[in-house]
């Protein structure tokens, strides 16, 4: 099976200087931005079930995802100011757990311990869907709601979307909302798992893998 190229001249939004990449300075705002896309998420509703103390840990556990991937060099987001990002994990660095034992015990106390195992449960679960060859992983796709329904997600995709067509690599992802299955089939990515994470007591979850174009 293979996916479309894909042609950013076609796809609204993917305009040529329509992204970036993110600025190590930059990480603690674009996790502010973040913290608005996933708000609403199953999985972080789940986690931080209080709304109204939701947002200072969910950026945090952003901002810690947003510098796991910052090394790889492949962490776009919008001109201007930091409204949305898009985090890509390259095959020569791929995040596993125990990349994450270390963010997770340091910020552990600020979260919660329980919440931090959790997060590492999840993580442990989420590996088993990995492709086994290699792969790229997107990591962190969300985009400010105030600047949603502009194409954004397809600009910070673009380049390295490319990318793996030149090279023909497979892309994985997971999303833990249903409405974004049929959002990433128009890019060619096509589902591959799905379960409840955190020993099917937590949210639902789709593995999803954009097979070499």
């Amino acid at each position: 099976m293979t996916s479309p190229a894909y042609d950013r001249e076609n796809v609204p939004g993917a305009r040529a200087g329509a992204s970036r990449l993110l600025g190590r300075n930059e990480v603690a705002a674009a996790s502010v931005a973040l913290g608005r896309a996933f708000f609403d998420d199953p999985y972080y509703r789940y986690v931080f079930p209080v709304e109204s103390q939701r947002t200072p840990p969910l950026e945090r556990t952003l901002r810690v995802m947003v510098g796991l991937a910052m090394p790889g060099g492949h962490v776009y987001t919008t001109p201007g100011e930091p409204v949305a990002v898009a985090a890509f994990v390259p095959p020569e660095r791929r995040i596993g757990l125990r990349h994450v034992i270390g963010p997770a015990l340091r910020h552990g106390p600020a979260l919660g311990l329980s919440v931090a195992r959790q997060l590492l449960w999840t993580l442990a679960e989420l590996e088993a869907w990995h492709p086994k060859e290699k792969h790229w992983h997107l990591l962190v796709l969300g985009v400010d709601p105030a600047h949603q329904g502009k194409g954004i997600p397809a600009a910070l995709m673009a380049d390295v979307l490319a990318r793996v067509d030149r090279e023909r690599l497979p892309i994985y992802l997971e999303t833990m909302r249903e409405r974004n299955v049929g959002y990433y089939n128009k890019f060619g990515f096509r589902e591959t798992g799905y379960f409840r994470c955190l020993g099917g007591r937590g949210p639902e979850v789709w593995a999803m893998v954009r097979p070499p174009g």
